[in-house]
């Protein structure tokens, strides 16, 4: 393992002492819920604690209390050749899978940022999860919008 060149009593420190030390401090900024300081994929990784449900009252979690309902509405361009060939699948029949993925990563995206948001609410678990698919057309332009929302809650028993 390489070494960084930083001053310590020692020297030198290990690239993993150095690791420890950044979460450490990122961990100060998490429990003063300064959130912005805090690097975005490290965001992500603790928001995929978050639990994510369709159900309203899920079975053996005891809802402590809920934090509000959280909407994620997430954009995405069709790219104008993607939509032309989409525009032949409809003529001519058949699954565009282009617009299939572009419309799969977006829902992707947008859970994802919904238990970023409920992380940094202080949740344990989203409930009552809706997912809502819209085109918006216009001007020779297609673009999809995908709405994630939900209910963000505090419970004691979510996994």
């Amino acid at each position: 393992m390489g070494l960084l060149f930083t001053r310590t009593s020692y020297g030198r420190r290990t690239m993993k002492e150095a690791k420890l030390e950044h979460l450490l401090m990122y961990r100060r900024y998490l429990e003063r819920k300064e959130f912005d300081k805090v690097p975005e994929d490290i965001l992500r990784k603790l928001g995929r604690r978050v639990l994510l449900t369709t159900e309203c009252n899920p079975a053996g979690i005891t809802i402590e209390e809920r934090l509000g309902i959280m909407v994620v509405p997430t954009v995405v361009g069709m790219f104008i050749v993607r939509d032309w060939l989409a525009r032949l699948r409809d003529i001519w029949g058949g699954r565009s899978r282009s617009s299939q993925n572009v419309i799969t990563e977006a829902a992707a995206h947008a859970m994802q940022q919904l238990q970023v948001n409920a992380f940094k609410r202080g949740a344990n678990a989203v409930i009552a999860v809706d997912i809502t698919y819209n085109e918006v057309s216009g001007k020779g332009k297609s673009m999809h919008q995908v709405v994630v929302s939900g209910t963000a809650v505090r419970c004691r028993d979510a996994t």
